[in-house]
C-alpha cells in the first residue's frame, strides 16, 4: 500500500508561549483534494506553514511517507508546492519569467529547462505576454496568478493553497477552478466555502487550533449547525438547493 501523501501525527505549535495549534491528526492520500475551512484566527495558514517545514513544532508530518525533518526538508518541498496568501511574499526576482524560472534552477535543472518550463507555466496561467513584466507592475489578481505559475513551474506533487481565489475576478476564478481540478492532490485553505466545494471532495474543519469535523464537503458544509457554531456558513450554491422545491 503506498503512503498517504500527507500524514499529520498529534501535531501542535505554540506562538509566545500561547497554543495555536493543539493535537491535530489526519491523512491525506494521493489523488485527494481536501479543503481546509475555519473562521480567522483558527490556525489555517500556520497549519500550511508546519507542512512545508517554514514552521516546525510538536508531533510528526509525512510527506509521501518520509518524516519532516531538517535532513529530508530539501526532498520534501521538491515534492510540496505552496501558493502563499499574499502573493508579493512570493513574487520577488525581476521578472515574471525569472519568478517562475526560480524554483527549476534551485531544482537543478539547466538554465534552458527552467525557463521553458517557467514558459509553459505562465502561458497555462495566461502571462505569457507578461513574461518580462516587473511583477510589482501588475493588478494582484495578475499577481496572484504569477504566484501560481511559480509553484506550476516546479511540477510539485502536492500543493498547499492558502486563499487563491482572493481578489479574482469571475473569469478569473473560473479558470483557477479548471486547474485546480486538474492538479494532483492538493489542501485547499479558504474563506470561500463555494470554491471549496466546487473543488474539494473532503474537508477538514478547523476552529481554536483543534481539528473539529472532517469528511465529505458536501456533507460537512450543508450541516448548518456546525458551520454555524464555528462561526461559517453553509455555501450559497447549498442554501439554494435547499429553498428549491
Amino acid at each position: 500500500m503506498s503512503p498517504a501523501a500527507i500524514e499529520v501525527r498529534d501535531l501542535g505549535f505554540d506562538y509566545h508561549g500561547e497554543p495555536v495549534l493543539e493535537g491535530l491528526g489526519f491523512e491525506i492520500q494521493t489523488g485527494e483534494r481536501v479543503g481546509l475551512v475555519g473562521p480567522n484566527g483558527a490556525g489555517k495558514t500556520t497549519l500550511l506553514l508546519l507542512l512545508d517545514g517554514l514552521l516546525r513544532g510538536r508531533g510528526e508530518v509525512r510527506v509521501l511517507g518520509t518524516l519532516l525533518a531538517d535532513r529530508s526538508l530539501p526532498w520534501i518541498r521538491a515534492r510540496l508546492g505552496l501558493v502563499f496568501a499574499d502573493p508579493q511574499d512570493q513574487l520577488f526576482m525581476p521578472t515574471l519569467l525569472d519568478d517562475a524560472a526560480f524554483g527549476p534552477l534551485n531544482m537543478g535543472l539547466s538554465r534552458e529547462a527552467a525557463r521553458e518550463r517557467a514558459r509553459d507555466a505562465l502561458e497555462r496561467m495566461r502571462l505569457a505576454g507578461l513574461a518580462e513584466r516587473s511583477p510589482h507592475q501588475l493588478s494582484h489578481g495578475e499577481q496572484r496568478r504569477a504566484a501560481m505559475a511559480a509553484v506550476l513551474s516546479m511540477q510539485p506533487a502536492i500543493w498547499l493553497l492558502d486563499e487563491p481565489a482572493a481578489n479574482l475576478d469571475p473569469q478569473g476564478r473560473s479558470e483557477l477552478i479548471e486547474l485546480l481540478r486538474e492538479l494532483p492532490t492538493l489542501l485547499l485553505a479558504s474563506h470561500d466555502l463555494d470554491l471549496v466545494l466546487q473543488v474539494c471532495e473532503r474537508c477538514l474543519v478547523l476552529d481554536g487550533g483543534q481539528l473539529v469535523a472532517q469528511g465529505p464537503t458536501r456533507e460537512l458544509l450543508s450541516d448548518e449547525s456546525l458551520m454555524t457554531a464555528h462561526r461559517l456558513e453553509v455555501p450559497l450554491r447549498l442554501a439554494l438547493e435547499r429553498r428549491q422545491p
